[in-house]
């Protein structure tokens, strides 16, 4: 539909270019969205597995093997190297935990957007006019 209302808004002389633009603009969206949600994934599941591991009833040894191991947590693997297996499925409970809360707040934004989307469409104040303008007197 982007594609269809940009086409038609431009002179045919300008097919080329408008479609040109609407394809890099497009592209970048889509780019920075996906860097911008991956972020916000990020903090949630870091935040939230820190605040799950400081309150949960885990041995110093295992909190230290989280913190030594973080990048490997927060990219969503459980450590390998957690001795007790209740310690270890714990932990791993916890991760996936971390990533459905992260997860759900991502698609509540893209909820958002896309609502706001549907509002701006629906809006129309801000449809240009296709009537040619009433002739000066």
């Amino acid at each position: 539909p982007l594609t269809t209302l940009v086409m038609g808004a431009v002179p045919a002389t300008h097919a080329g270019v408008a479609s040109g633009i609407n394809n890099a603009v497009s592209r970048i969206a889509g780019l920075v969205a996906i860097a911008l949600l991956g972020i916000v994934l990020t903090a949630v599941v870091s935040g939230s597995i820190e605040r799950a591991i400081a309150h949960a009833p885990i041995t110093a040894a295992t909190r230290a093997v989280v913190e030594r191991e973080r990048d490997q947590v927060v990219s969503g693997a459980a450590p390998h190297d957690i001795a007790s297996p209740a310690q270890s499925a714990l932990v791993a409970r916890t991760i996936r935990v971390a990533f459905a809360q992260g997860f759900a707040i991502v698609m509540f934004i893209c909820a958002l957007l896309a609502a706001s989307a549907a509002c701006l469409a629906l809006d129309t104040s801000l449809r240009r006019s296709t009537t040619a303008p009433p002739p000066a007197r």
